[in-house]
């Protein structure tokens, strides 16, 4: 099965300089590292980073506080995909 989106747009490449793939957050000035992470990606990453590399990198994140943003964010998604799913072509 197909399923197309009649207008749709990639936004991944907006990401990727503020997912926390390309800087650690130990690198930022103390005033930026809280607000990079109310990013729930930048968390993830962190996560990632001291699972791969242990007690050899200093990380900062909040499995908590990410694992509510996603939960909100899918519930969101679920009420929003409610509402368009008359504008998805099955083919």
């Amino acid at each position: 099965m197909l399923v197309r989106f009649r207008s749709g747009c990639q936004h991944g490449a907006l990401l990727f300089p503020l997912s926390g793939a390309a800087f650690m957050v130990d690198w930022l000035p103390q005033n930026l590292q809280h607000w990079i992470l109310l990013i729930p990606m930048v968390n993830a990453v962190e996560m990632l980073r001291e699972g791969f590399f242990g007690d050899v990198v200093h990380t900062h994140y909040d499995a908590g506080y990410m694992a509510i943003v996603c939960l909100v964010l899918t519930l969101v998604g679920l009420f929003l995909s409610r509402g368009v799913i008359h504008r998805i072509d099955i083919e």
